[in-house]
């Protein structure tokens, strides 16, 4: 079952990207061999341990699970993973013991590591104030010659207090400190638990209509790894759609725009649980219902978070706060300390994510082709049976239906933004401006076309028998070839 899905997931990502699969202990092991095949071992990445649960369960003479594993497979050598922001006890690690003008450091080892063969490893280094010598014997130091020489010419080294150690530390300065590299142990206070999970869904459907949901917290931390703010998200084994959540999250918190791509197969509920006597007839309504939800959760946490800190800001320059620009700001004569301009900036922050955030989505379900099925030879036609293929499309197809077709087959992103607007009285889809106009309303004539011209489209789409004959398509197509030189019309 999962071979074929590895392998089509492979080939959906990018050259720089990654998959995270999510499996307990009864079938790791088969797993990492299929992933090993699938991806290549020298694409593994991780093998990354979750604490899904903290707590024992006593009515078992087993051990009780609480952990899981999260497998890492990158599709090339391309993928690197995000670092972590510094934290203030990774900071605290960090002192100023010969008051260094350059600021705070650490020691880092020079001290041999492991034997080595490397001639640059092994060399000899002298203490400038004792003039005593040190040589590695069979091991080697962990820096070439001249990569010591630099540090040497940089005053990177340091040999103690008094000056006599035989060999320096390398001093590592915080304002050259790059983040911090994740581990492969997440605990459920990083990552978060099967309780969590249940608890965030529980709140916001209002009842517990779906059994140990992923928590958001555990994904979140999966997109900070490994997502840049652009990134499309996908999960074929959606579930709850607790990915949609927490990609919407993340973005809430860091400003970003990824986009994501949920795929569930629409499994039927129990006709005796609550979900299904609550309306969700398959798990696909449940996970639509939650990204709703969350959506609109994540706004109003937003909008709470900016109420909070805008009476705090009003307290402190006595109300005087206006709006301009869609931009929060102080008038020109309010004095104001840095607390309160920084305490601005962090409300103008939060303001523009909520203009710029995206809380919506589109639902597509998996059809057959819109276009009847041919049977017949044109030779084995009469002209009773000629009426009836006079439309080719099949009559069940909705206009939203015969659009997702035309954007696939253009290749245009179904995310798109997609505009109905009424031209020359007829129904006309907008999709990105002006890349695709689209109609399927009967009656397709010069007139129409010369209204659609004014709007200079890339692309405009209509169905063959939205026309009376084939000439009135020929006059429509060289019309908009006239007028719209640039303007590609197709027709199914």
């Amino acid at each position: 079952m999962m071979y074929p899905r590895l392998k089509l997931a492979r080939n959906l990502l990018t050259d720089d990207g990654v998959i995270f699969i999510s499996i307990d202990d009864n079938e790791v092991h088969n797993l990492r061999k299929v992933c090993d095949e699938v991806f290549g071992e020298s694409n593994f990445c991780s093998h990354v341990i979750w604490q899904k649960r903290y707590t024992r369960s006593n009515n078992t003479i087993e051990f009780t699970n609480v952990l899981e594993s999260v497998l890492v497979y990158s599709k090339t050598e391309f993928f690197e993973v995000n670092l972590l922001p510094r934290t203030k006890d990774a900071d605290e690690r960090y002192s100023n013991p010969d008051n260094d003008e350059r600021g705070l450091w650490k020691g880092a080892f020079l001290n041999p590591a492991t034997p080595s063969q490397r001639p640059n490893l092994c060399y000899t280094i002298t203490n400038p104030h004792t003039g005593k010598s040190t040589t590695p014997s069979t091991n080697a130091w962990r820096r070439s010659l001249t990569e010591y020489l630099k540090l040497q010419e940089e005053h990177k080294l340091y040999w103690g207090k008094d000056k006599s150690a035989s060999v320096p530390s390398i001093k590592m300065f915080l304002s050259e400190a790059r983040g911090l590299t994740p581990t492969n142990f997440w605990d459920h206070i990083y990552a978060g638990n099967t309780d969590n999970g249940t608890k965030e869904l529980e709140e916001l459907l209002k009842n517990k209509y779906f059994d140990f949901p992923k928590p958001t917290l555990l994904i979140k931390r999966i997109l900070e790894h490994s997502t840049e703010n652009q990134c499309i998200i996908l999960d074929f084994f959606s579930g709850s759609s607790t990915t949609a959540h927490a990609t919407m999250q993340l973005n809430a918190e860091d400003g970003g725009n990824r986009k994501f791509i949920m795929v569930q197969l629409p499994e039927a509920t129990d006709e005796k649980s609550e979900a299904y006597k609550a309306g969700y007839k398959n798990i696909c309504e449940i996970g639509k219902e939650r990204i709703r939800r969350a959506g609109k959760a994540i706004v109003n946490g937003q909008l709470t978070m900016i109420n909070e800190k805008k009476e705090k800001l009003e307290k402190m320059v006595n109300g005087q706060l206006l709006m301009v620009n869609e931009k929060w700001t102080f008038p020109e004569n309010a004095l104001v300390e840095e607390t309160a301009e920084n305490l601005l900036q962090e409300i103008n922050h939060l303001q523009l994510t909520i203009n710029h955030l995206d809380t919506g989505f589109r639902v597509y379900s998996l059809a057959e082709s819109n276009m009847k099925d041919v049977y017949y030879r044109p030779q084995d036609y009469d002209q009773k049976q000629l009426a009836l293929f006079a439309d080719n499309i099949k009559p069940d197809r909705t206009a939203d239906d015969l659009l997702a077709q035309v954007m696939l087959d253009w290749g245009l992103p179904l995310s798109y933004k997609i505009e109905q607007i009424s031209i020359d009285n007829k129904q006309v889809f907008k999709v990105a401006q002006n890349s695709l106009f689209a109609c399927f309303d009967e009656g397709i004539n010069e007139a129409f076309a010369k209204e659609i011209a004014k709007e200079k489209p890339l692309r405009v789409v209509f169905k063959d028998s939205s026309f009376a004959d084939n000439s009135a398509k020929e006059n429509v197509k060289q019309l908009l070839k006239q007028l719209s030189s640039d303007t590609e019309m197709k027709v199914i």
